[in-house]
Parts: C-alpha cells; sequence; structure tokens
C-alpha cells in the first residue's frame, strides 16, 4: 500500500478529527467526573493533582505503547522488514493495514563505554594500574543525578 492509499482511506480531515477528539477526550482526564481537584484546594494541591493525573497517565499509554509495539514488531513480516532496513532510511515497514502504515526510521545505533574493560585492556597491555586509575579519575565529570517526583495523597 503506497502513503497516496493510506492518505486516500484516511485523510488529513479525518486525522486531525480524531486527534482533536482524542485531545479533548484525554484532557477531561482528572477535572471532571468527580475526579477532580476540591474547591478548597491549593494552587499546589491543583498542580500536584495534574502531575499525578499526567504521571498515571503517561505509565498507563507507555505500557501501552510497549505491548501493542511488542505485538506489531514481532510479526514475522514487520520483523523481516525492520532487519532489512539500512541504518539512515526511512522505510514502510508494514502495509498491511486498511488505514494506517508502520514507518521506520532506522538511527544509528548507540554505544556505551565499558570502563572495567577499558580498564582491564590497559592493565593486560602493561600500564600501571596507579596510572590506569589517576587517568581515570580526571576524565570523569560529574552530571546532575536524575529526578523522579511521585505524588502521593494525604488520604
Amino acid at each position: 500500500m503506497t502513503q497516496n492509499n493510506t492518505a486516500e482511506q484516511l485523510n488529513t480531515s479525518t486525522h486531525n478529527k480524531l486527534r482533536s477528539s482524542l485531545m479533548k477526550a484525554l484532557s477531561k482526564i482528572g477535572h471532571f467526573n468527580g475526579h477532580n481537584v476540591p474547591v478548597d484546594a491549593s494552587d499546589l494541591d491543583n498542580d500536584l493533582h495534574e502531575l499525578y493525573v499526567a504521571s498515571e497517565g503517561k505509565a498507563y499509554f507507555d505500557k501501552r505503547h510497549k505491548i501493542v509495539l511488542e505485538k506489531i514488531t514481532t510479526d514475522e513480516h514487520t520483523a523481516s522488514n525492520i532487519e532489512a532496513a539500512a541504518i539512515g532510511d526511512t522505510v514502510v515497514v508494514d502495509d498491511g493495514g486498511v488505514y494506517y502504515d508502520l514507518m521506520l526510521k532506522k538511527n544509528n545505533p548507540s554505544f556505551r563505554f565499558d570502563k572495567t574493560k577499558m580498564k582491564n585492556e590497559l592493565r593486560k597491555a602493561g600500564v600501571d594500574p596507579a596510572i590506569i586509575e589517576k587517568a581515570f579519575a580526571a576524565s570523569l565529570k560529574e552530571t546532575a543525578p536524575p529526578k523522579r517526583f511521585t505524588v502521593v495523597s494525604r488520604s
């Protein structure tokens, strides 16, 4: 299926309406149907309520995203197309849907520096362990630790 066929099946107007309806429904979560903050709540309580709702929504949608992506990408046809895609390419990896195509942009792989392995290799090469430790200590750069906030209810 080509992108033009997909565009004909689910045109921009329909897509925008779907997105608008979805955003409208999601914006109501935590504000209506008895789930809003009491009227006497402080500004901080309002903000914390919003953070709580957003955190729960993110966790729910992250899990939902992971499950459906796993289901789609383990399909034999889709998996082989993903594997065949070249780095840097943007390709349609599954066009079996009626309304949607699955697009993939395959980025360059990331690399992680293995400090222990490097130290071991330097030791094997005969570099003095004290020099290795001094070099590593001099090259370390501290970053701010990540922060993870959790909203807890007092009731």
